[in-house]
């Protein structure tokens, strides 16, 4: 098995990031595992923290998904919360039921990486108000902003639209239409 590609490859260090890859070979009777590897980060500390592994769900023999863990190593670790992990695949090797417990780590031929970036955090949103229609260009300021094709802003129900990244503590975004039925 042999990752080629994951999408998206940022997320938040709280987890929770549905992440799709493609590759080739997946088999879901391998009993692959998503493995979030903080070895970069760690040299960083000077110390080594266990890899994070979540199981993988294959849903055919070139794509599978993971839910990406929260940030691999702990708080208290002296490393900053958002950086760069690898990301591979590995499984265990299993005969009938008994764990034979050699585990397969999987070559790649390239590094594949994911992206932990630090909680966004929205201080102030201007203007307040916009056309029905939509197309008001709203300026969100806050901290943490990470350029990202993913990037996008939510207005309530309305919808979601693309976000220009200006800098990581100030968007531009453009509102939806209005699902609204009342008029005022």
């Amino acid at each position: 098995a042999q990752i080629v590609s994951l999408n998206p490859s940022i997320g938040p260090q709280t987890g929770g990031t549905r992440i799709t890859m493609l590759g080739t070979n997946f088999r879901e009777e391998d009993g692959l595992d998503c493995v979030f590897a903080a070895k970069a980060l760690n040299a960083r500390s000077g110390s080594r923290h266990k890899d994070s592994r979540v199981r993988a769900t294959v849903f055919n023999s070139t794509h599978l998904a993971c839910i990406v863990p929260s940030v691999p190593y702990p708080r208290d670790a002296g490393v900053p919360h958002s950086g760069i992990v690898s990301v591979s695949l590995s499984s265990k090797d299993f005969v009938g039921q008994r764990n034979m417990g050699n585990e397969y780590a999987y070559h790649q031929d390239r590094n594949i990486e994911f992206l932990y970036h630090d909680i966004v955090v929205v201080t102030s949103v201007s203007p307040f108000r916009g056309y029905f229609e939509g197309g008001t260009i709203v300026s969100v300021i806050g901290k943490h902003f990470t350029d990202s094709s993913t990037l996008s802003c939510r207005f309530g129900t309305h919808g979601v639209t693309q976000a220009q990244f200006l800098d990581s503590v100030h968007l531009l975004c453009s509102t939806p239409p209005s699902s609204s039925t009342s008029s005022s």
